[in-house]
């Protein structure tokens, strides 16, 4: 898999991880990448990791900020309780492709708004 190029805002940033993940042949859960023959699987952080770039925190928060509600708030161990908050997202047992492509498409809505906030300042 060919690493994108760094992404230049945000919303660029949130795509680059859809990009990735909106083939369900390269979305896993429990690992942050994986590789099964030829194919690499990435979660929702993982993806994320594999972008990086300079926006890769803001996306990381946009990610958060597009959680229901419900997700937002639940008790994690992690130093990063954002990211653990997007992986228990990503790992839940009932979680399934769509959903994902569904919080990032929430993810891309925000992250543009944030860009544009960026623009203003």
């Amino acid at each position: 898999m060919t690493k994108p190029k760094n992404p230049k805002t945000i919303a660029g940033t949130v795509a680059a991880i859809r990009k990735i993940l909106e083939d369900r042949q390269r979305w896993t859960k429990g690992a942050y990448r994986i590789t099964v023959g030829t194919n690499v699987k990435f979660c929702l952080v993982g993806a994320a990791r594999f972008v990086d770039g300079p926006f890769e925190k803001q996306a990381i928060e946009v990610i958060h900020d597009a959680l229901p509600d419900r997700w937002k708030n639940r008790n994690t161990l992690g130093a990063n309780q954002k990211e653990s908050l997007i992986i228990d997202f990503n790992d839940s047992s009932s979680r399934r492709h769509p959903q994902i492509l569904d919080l990032l498409a929430r993810a891309q809505e925000i992250a543009k708004a944030k860009d544009k906030e960026n623009k203003k300042k």
